[in-house]
């Protein structure tokens, strides 16, 4: 899936991080109950409700706008909404992105979060992603068996390298 900017212009247009944060708070949670279709279906790709493209599509925007919103990665109020959704298996495939970014901005208190993604297969590789970036050890047991185990190349690679970052 490419990035999106569908969400970036909104993301832009928050007069503060407060907002930017309400509106992560609410819109996936609303976009749970009405907008459940399917949206992405095909052979050999997961089937996503419109919900999880939606809720996927604002943390993409929310990742490029972050550059230009330097003052948004200190905000903790804005990293808590992000670990609500990132742990919000509802959610699906849609927490993907979130994951990078408690790793990238989220700091320690979201460690566990990051930890949390390695039981859900819609986002256990990005979690297991987030966790090398973010440096967190004490994984490597549970990682090593997605290593094994995890039905996408990509998923084995990240695996593989967490294991080598953390020394195992």
């Amino acid at each position: 899936m490419t990035a999106s900017n569908e969400y970036k212009p909104q993301l832009l247009n928050c007069q503060s991080v407060e907002e930017a944060a309400s509106m992560l708070r609410e819109l996936p949670r609303a976009w749970k109950t009405t907008h459940r279709r399917e949206y992405l279906q095909g052979d050999g790709v997961e089937t996503w409700l419109e919900f999880e493209y939606r809720t996927w599509a604002l943390g993409e925007g929310l990742r490029q706008v972050l550059p230009l919103k330097k003052n948004w990665k200190q905000s903790s109020e804005l990293w808590d909404v992000v670990a609500k959704i990132a742990e919000d298996r509802e959610l699906r495939h849609g927490s993907q992105p979130y994951f990078e970014l408690l790793a990238r901005y989220g700091g320690t208190k979201h460690h566990q979060v990051l930890l949390s993604g390695l039981d859900n297969e819609c986002v256990q590789g990005h979690a297991v992603k987030a966790l090398r970036i973010a440096g967190v050890v004490g994984a490597e047991e549970r990682v090593a068996k997605i290593q094994s185990s995890a039905r996408h190349a990509w998923v084995r690679r990240e695996a593989k390298k967490y294991l080598a970052k953390v020394g195992a």
